[in-house]
């Protein structure tokens, strides 16, 4: 083992660390696009709650007015 070098780097080629720097770097991408859907879903979410919650208050106010 080569001293001063993590155990796992240790007699790792260039094109190894290039994959492991690949790697990690699509590992984050898709981390970040997968935060970025779950809160367009729950920003989805919500405005279909207050679609429905406003619906149903039109609704409501149509029915005592008549």
């Amino acid at each position: 083992m080569e001293k001063g070098l993590p155990r796992f780097l240790c007699g790792a080629t260039m094109a190894d660390l290039d994959g492991k720097l690949l790697h990690d770097i699509y590992d984050s991408h898709v981390c970040i696009l997968n935060c970025e859907l779950f809160e367009a879903l729950y920003v989805a979410e919500q405005k279909a709650r207050e679609a429905v919650a406003m619906r149903s208050k039109v609704q409501k106010e149509k029915e005592d007015a008549t």
